[in-house]
């Protein structure tokens, strides 16, 4: 892959983790309520986090667990 590939592709480096989402992706995996990727969308994982609730669209990182890095990832 080149580098004018790689900049039309428009990938996204989200964090230490190297989870990878290009742009239009992001917008449909981390929308938890359908409403735009928001804060909001930060507190439902948060939620989902303090009742042990589990969603594979929460799973931002994919680590297999949703936890607090995914909000920070959403943010």
């Amino acid at each position: 892959m080149n580098a004018a590939n790689l900049s039309t592709s428009r990938l996204m480096l989200l964090d230490v983790l190297h989870t990878f989402c290009t742009e239009a992706y992001r917008e449909r995996c981390y929308d938890l309520n359908e409403e735009g990727v928001t804060t909001a969308d930060a507190v439902i994982v948060l939620q989902m986090v303090a009742s042990g609730e589990r969603s594979g669209a929460a799973d931002v990182n994919r680590s297999g667990a949703v936890t607090s890095v995914d909000a920070l990832i959403i943010r």
